[in-house]
């Protein structure tokens, strides 16, 4: 954890740009009923019942020290998704940096091996 946290407190570098990784399973609702109509001085009322559409994944990268974030939604969390979603971090999000400095949980898709060309 200390590892972690002496990452935290290193100085923006754009050439080695921090960013932290996650992603997680959400499952999309639809509401039950329709809304009601505002009324004078009423809000739209929408209710609490919904029903169960299906799942989706979404993963997040945040670079904090330069106040960025990528959120993309994906239907499935595998570990081909995962590397989708990584390569497009480092080619579109993050093509001029020499080297990347990822902060990520051990999520079980993953299998990640070291690379000498980046």
């Amino acid at each position: 954890m200390e590892d972690v946290l002496d990452v935290y407190t290193r100085p923006y570098n754009a050439s080695h740009p921090l960013i932290c990784m996650d992603e997680g399973g959400k499952t999309l609702q639809a509401q039950a009923h329709d809304p009601l109509p505002m009324r004078a001085g009423q809000a739209e009322w929408e209710g609490d019942k919904h029903e169960w559409e299906r799942t989706c994944s979404v993963f997040l990268a945040v670079e904090p020290l330069a106040g960025k974030r990528i959120i993309e939604a994906r239907a499935r969390r595998t570990k081909e998704d995962w590397a989708y979603f990584l390569r497009e971090l480092i080619e579109i999000h993050s093509p001029h940096a020499k080297k990347i400095v990822l902060v990520m949980d051990n999520l079980n898709v993953r299998t990640v091996q070291p690379s000498a060309t980046r």
